[in-house]
């Protein structure tokens, strides 16, 4: 006779998409902030971790948490849904903005932790119709400033001496290659810009006492970037940077917090910008230790960079 067969059962199948959601759930509705990096979490890690939320939560093992207010339009694995603050209102899809969270190490150990702490990429929060009035206004206020319409320094060409493309600047002037703030007239906040920081609170990405008060438009033709920096300490963060126009990227320094510059190219860690994407620098490491660069793009972009002084 054959002998028993000494095999074990196969083990259930783990959707893993599903439970990198399920932890997404469970930290929203634990209110839990640690950042898991589910692109690189196993399976083991990704269920120990659900365990122990769940355990914070009061929650049955192996039973799913919906957050209040979720979707069923699940987002990607390393996205989460950022619910809506505005007060009396229900949640709805033109509320929810989806919002990637990322984390970097420094290479040379010098920057302990993540390096890209608390940074966030809000993804679609300008509206196709929002971004073809911005495109206009850029397109006017450009053609206005070339006839040296506008006030003082609020229009400057591109110079190739300051690897600088053309920008548009309101509020306060911002020597973006010294990285100084002031010393020149520029015209007040236009209203559609005004109108832009009010949405980024209005949607809850900044808070009331956080609104802009100035802007600096990019206008990058093909080929053209922005070299590596850090913001003046002369804004407050968060730092918001809007996308139009096209996909981009930006990259951050990952060797005690520098890019280094090769050529043309930026070696760091790099970030793809989605159009009418909202890229958030809050007061911490990346904002204010880690330099950040756009390297040249392959298409016209134009960026509009949000700040408060």
């Amino acid at each position: 006779q054959p002998a028993p067969s000494t095999s074990r059962p196969a083990e259930p199948t783990i959707d893993i998409g599903a439970r990198k959601r399920e932890l997404l759930n469970l930290k929203k509705t634990v209110g839990h902030h640690e950042f898991f990096d589910l692109d690189h979490m196993t399976p083991q890690q990704v269920e120990s971790a659900i365990k122990r939320l769940q355990a914070a939560a009061g929650v049955e093992a192996n039973k799913e948490v919906k957050a209040k207010g979720k979707s069923n339009n699940v987002p990607g694995d390393d996205w989460e849904v950022v619910q809506p603050t505005k007060k009396g209102h229900g949640s709805s899809m033109i509320d929810e903005k989806k919002v990637r969270t990322f984390n970097c190490s420094d290479k040379t150990g010098q920057i302990a932790g993540n390096l890209l702490q608390g940074l966030m990429l809000y993804h679609n929060v300008v509206s196709s119709q929002e971004e073809s009035q911005l495109l206009d206004f850029v397109a006017d206020y450009q053609t206005r400033g070339k006839k040296k319409e506008l006030v003082g320094s609020t229009y400057l060409a591109p110079s190739k001496t300051q690897k600088r493309c053309a920008q548009l600047q309101f509020g306060v002037f911002y020597n973006t290659t010294e990285r100084t703030v002031g010393g020149r007239d520029v015209e007040g906040m236009p209203q559609l810009l005004s109108s832009l920081a009010d949405k980024l609170v209005s949607e809850g990405i900044l808070k009331p006492d956080q609104r802009p008060n100035t802007a600096v438009v990019d206008i990058y033709e093909e080929g053209e970037s922005c070299q590596p920096h850090v913001d003046s300490r002369d804004f407050s963060r968060p730092i918001s940077i809007i996308s139009l126009t096209s996909v981009s990227e930006v990259v951050f320094g990952d060797k005690a917090g520098r890019i280094d510059v090769q050529g043309g190219a930026f070696e760091g860690h790099s970030i793809p910008l989605p159009r009418r994407s909202v890229l958030l620098l809050p007061d911490g490491v990346a904002a204010n230790e880690v330099q950040h660069a756009i390297p040249p793009v392959k298409s016209k972009r134009i960026s509009i960079t949000l700040r408060r002084r």
